[in-house]
């Protein structure tokens, strides 16, 4: 038969399997709580970090649609000054051909040049304001890349 001091030794071990159970539980739930807490503030950096990304890349995107935008024009510039040129040119070999025809044409001369010299001086601005744009614009994108 069973005697009492088993039967009270059995109970004891009982109660001490429950109670470890119990803080066994008590330690899964801590961890559990604190892997959720761990993975809530990875998604959050997760997802600030995605946020600057974007933020990042529409500066980006703004600043190469700047650049694009005055290399566009220095294009223009550089086309309507070379239209510019062409012309006075043509007017100049006209001229030229024509001196022994019409003096007239050779005092007009001095306008043509004085137009050509104001198209170069305009072109000399657009470039130098082209050129301004594009080391700001190169510092934007050096700044925002600089800022990962």
């Amino acid at each position: 038969m069973v005697s009492a001091a088993a039967v009270l030794l059995l109970s004891f071990v009982i109660v001490q399997a429950s109670s470890d159970e119990s803080t066994i539980l008590s330690g899964f739930t801590g961890l559990s709580t604190q892997l959720s807490t761990i993975e809530d503030n990875v998604l959050g950096r997760l997802s600030a970090l995605s946020r600057d990304l974007a933020a990042t890349s529409d500066k980006l995107s703004s600043t190469l649609n700047d650049v694009k935008n005055a290399l566009t024009g220095v294009s223009t510039q550089l086309s309507t000054v070379e239209d510019n040129i062409l012309a006075k040119l043509s007017s100049v070999e006209k001229s030229v051909s024509d001196v022994s025809k019409s003096i007239a044409d050779l005092k007009t001369l001095p306008d043509n040049i004085k137009t050509l010299r104001d198209s170069v001086d305009k072109l000399d601005k657009t470039i130098t304001d082209a050129q301004n744009t594009i080391v700001s614009s190169v510092k934007k994108v050096e700044d925002t890349v600089s800022g990962f």
